[in-house]
């Protein structure tokens, strides 16, 4: 899998395991806040409706492997 290195990558990733299409949509459009969390970053997404989703990425780099879960 790829490492995630750049905000861009972050946001990829976050569009491509998003739960709905709305979420993606709205990552894609510029409508997300990345924040650093111990073991991953923290998405927040707000669609131009005002549709609120927050997405937890936790990654385990020595693995390669990144879990998306919806909060």
């Amino acid at each position: 899998m790829k490492i995630l290195r750049s905000r861009d990558d972050i946001l990829e990733f976050a569009a491509a395991h998003a739960r709905s299409q709305a979420c993606a949509t709205a990552i894609r459009e510029g409508r997300a806040t990345i924040g650093e969390l111990w073991g991953g970053w923290s998405v927040d997404v707000l669609s131009k409706h005002g549709r609120r989703w927050e997405l937890l990425i936790l990654a385990d780099e020595e693995t390669r492997l990144y879990r998306v879960r919806s909060v």
